[in-house]
């Protein structure tokens, strides 16, 4: 906190997991795959290597935020982001279960009178409307036969009105 009024709060991880021996069964499709890659052993995927589902090997989070003593109260605008490298949803890490790097912005704005119970904040998230999965699932289900991908949300916007009591 360089000043009173001023704060900076931010973190990096670093994260290099891989499977260092992990046979995993599979059939059909996933076995043929893995037989032409020569990572199939009795009936088995060999998965050394291979990385753990959502464990990206960096990311970071830098944010900022200015407390203006205006109009009786405090404006406090917020600047933050979350850059991330490329990470799977599954073990088997196939291409399309991949979450390419991504970084993902917001600002707010908040305001907060000295003397009252509420609190205005406007915000924008995702700024970059950055297009980050937040599952995706293959193929292989027995039921759904389709590859099936969630999404964090895209680009929001919008206010908020907080009364405390």
């Amino acid at each position: 906190q360089p000043t009173p009024d001023d704060r900076i709060d931010g973190y990096v991880g670093y994260l290099h997991a891989r499977y260092v021996d992990f046979l995993a069964g599979v059939s059909g499709e996933n076995a043929r795959y893995f037989a032409s890659i020569g990572r199939l052993e009795n009936g088995n995927a060999q998965l050394s290597g291979f990385r753990p589902p959502q464990a990206p090997d960096w990311s970071f989070n830098v944010g900022y935020e200015h407390v203006f003593h205006v109009l009786g109260g405090t404006l406090t605008p917020r600047f933050q982001t979350h850059p991330e490298s490329k990470s799977y949803f599954q073990f088997f890490n196939y291409a399309y279960d991949k979450q390419a790097g991504y970084r993902k912005s917001d600002i707010l704005v908040t305001y907060k009178p000295e003397r009252g119970n509420w609190t205005l904040e406007a915000f924008v998230r995702n700024l970059e409307n950055t297009l980050i999965y937040a599952n995706v699932t293959d193929a292989t289900s027995a039921t759904y036969q389709s590859y099936r991908y969630q999404y964090q949300p895209p680009r929001t916007y919008g206010a908020r009105l907080s009364f405390n009591w």
